[in-house]
């Protein structure tokens, strides 16, 4: 029998659930990021027009020149960020990353992707399909960001109905690694994620806000959520 997260936490906490989009976008806001460069697509639509209400969502002329702008904007502030569509757009950032990972610049390169349920129904466009064999290479982008020693995640889907997604949380993570280390990180978010509801990250933020004062408790528990995952 399905839960829902209404039943297990009661209407007040789902009410107050937020979205993924409006999470990044808070993630980002709080991070100091004003100005997105990217090439719109069809996997990130709808994560355009989440974020341009917070920050502001600029256009370039293809995807290279997204990733080196964001690479400059990393030289001047806290975080760059390079936003394109699956594979087709993300592989192009690749040299943006690896300059990036080289001058030890903190870019965010945020891509659109399919959903888990996509994948398995139906044959996608943007994805790398050699034409001799049947093998459908999904992680293509993904390995080649890793590839170049770049930490890369695809955002999680919702694994139970009655628990609120963590992809925001998994998002706050990659970003956190990408500001403590001055290193770039390759984030896919799933389209149809965009529009889940996230368990709120407010408490972390806060945590952090009390070791950038100088809090012992908070520094504690900031520098655990810093640490890096096996």
């Amino acid at each position: 029998m399905s839960v829902s997260i209404e039943s297990n936490f009661g209407a007040d906490y789902a009410a107050h659930l937020p979205l993924l989009g409006d999470s990044i976008a808070e993630l980002l806001a709080f991070f100091g990021v004003k100005r997105v460069y990217g090439v719109g697509g069809d996997f990130v639509a709808n994560l355009i027009n989440t974020l341009d209400k917070r920050v502001a969502v600029l256009p370039s002329s293809n995807e290279m020149h997204a990733g080196f702008s964001a690479c400059a904007q990393a030289e001047l502030n806290p975080l760059g960020v390079c936003m394109t569509t699956y594979t087709v757009g993300s592989l192009p950032c690749t040299s943006a990353a690896a300059l990036a990972r080289t001058e030890g610049l903190p870019v965010v390169f945020i891509s659109g992707a399919p959903g888990e349920a996509e994948i398995n129904s139906q044959a996608l466009h943007h994805s790398v399909h050699p034409h001799t064999a049947w093998h459908t290479d999904l992680d293509a982008a993904l390995n080649a960001f890793k590839a170049l020693g770049v930490r890369a995640e695809r955002l999680q889907g919702q694994r139970h109905s009655g628990q609120p997604n963590v992809a925001a949380e998994q998002f706050l993570q990659l970003i956190t690694y990408a500001y403590v280390n001055r290193q770039p990180v390759y984030i896919e978010v799933p389209a149809p994620i965009e529009e889940s509801f996230q368990s709120d990250t407010t408490q972390k933020l806060n945590c952090y806000i009390g070791y950038r004062n100088g809090q012992a408790e908070a520094t504690r528990r900031w520098q655990e959520l810093c640490e890096k995952r096996d």
